[in-house]
């Protein structure tokens, strides 16, 4: 069992975290940074203002008193952002869009939830099909739950949804240092105004063949 999990916000090296008995600096490069003067059952207790920037999660994990280098597993959670724009919409099933890059070999992304805004503007959208995150060009296999067209179809006002990563038994080759892209089956969509904001939080796993 892990000694305690949390997730912050990462807002520079100013920004300032408190692990229940001591502030650690936050930074970019958190991957690595091994913490001192923690023990089984300190508290995060994240009290810095809300700012833009990276998400980080974070797991301790500890057999013992005290956090060492043996103990420690740092798990970051990053986040992917895409505004995409009417004539992309458009043309999402003939040109599929990438969100993350290939992470590289031997890693595979998770994704851990993403979240659509339809930004309505005048008129719904039609035709188009469901709408897919996935690997590689041709966002095959899904990286999460898909997305129904009616998202875009049927709505008269700005409308928000949220999917879970999931991810199906799937060859290694097909998922494995792959780039995530987002696509709609059957056709493109056709007539609508309006735009989309992407958000994707996901994490990548290392060591894998």
């Amino acid at each position: 069992m892990p000694a305690f999990e949390a997730s912050v916000e990462v807002h520079g090296a100013t920004h300032r975290t408190r692990f229940g008995n001591g502030q650690v600096p936050v930074a970019a490069d958190l991957v690595g940074l091994l913490p001192s003067g923690i023990n089984n059952g300190d508290i995060i207790d994240n009290r810095s203002p809300a700012h833009s920037g990276a998400s980080l999660a974070f797991r301790y994990i500890s057999g013992v008193s005290g956090v060492t280098a043996a103990h420690e597993e740092i798990y970051p959670t990053l986040m992917a952002r895409l505004d995409i724009t009417n004539a992309q919409i458009l043309a999402l099933n003939t040109t599929p869009l990438q969100v993350i890059a290939a992470p590289g070999a031997g890693n595979l992304i998770e994704i851990v939830s993403m979240v659509l805004e339809n930004v309505y503007s005048t008129a719904a959208f039609a035709a188009g099909g469901t709408i897919t995150l996935g690997y590689g060009a041709t966002a095959s296999p899904a990286a999460a739950a898909t997305v129904a067209a009616t998202f875009l179809t049927s709505p008269t006002a700005n409308q928000v949804i949220m999917a879970a990563g999931a991810l199906a038994t799937n060859l290694g080759s097909d998922t494995i240092n792959k780039p995530i892209y987002i696509t709609n089956a059957s056709a493109n969509f056709t007539t609508g105004a309006g735009s989309i904001k992407l958000r994707v939080a996901y994490r990548v796993h290392g060591g894998l063949s």
